[in-house]
């Protein structure tokens, strides 16, 4: 490679699965540790080496975390993977707007 290439060797790839462990990381430290939902999801990236996370994870996170709220009714899903969050400008979606969405969504019905 050139040396001096204006860009970096290597560039994060997404990740689109996780391990099951990273499920129950994730699920944890939310339900048992008490942290908030995009403050679990961040350490889960790093804890397991993903700093560019495919929506559909945080999708199947939600879903494992709290299986009976509803997910499609609350429009959450569809803000999640409209923005492409994790990854997306917080201007168009948040950290905050994902704790946000969750409460709202348990609120409305969920665990």
């Amino acid at each position: 490679m050139n040396e001096n290439a204006d860009f970096p060797d290597t560039v994060p790839q997404k990740v689109y699965l996780v391990p099951s462990t990273a499920l129950d990381w994730f699920k944890r430290a939310v339900l048992e540790g008490g942290a908030k939902p995009s403050q679990a999801l961040r350490g889960m990236m790093q804890e397991f080496a993903c700093p560019v996370l495919d929506a559909g994870v945080v999708i199947s996170l939600v879903k494992v975390t709290w299986p009976d709220a509803d997910f499609h009714g609350s429009g959450l899903r569809s803000r999640i993977i409209d923005a492409a969050y994790p990854n997306s400008d917080a201007m168009q979606f948040s950290d905050q707007d994902f704790d946000d969405g969750i409460a709202q969504m348990l609120a409305e019905g969920g665990d």
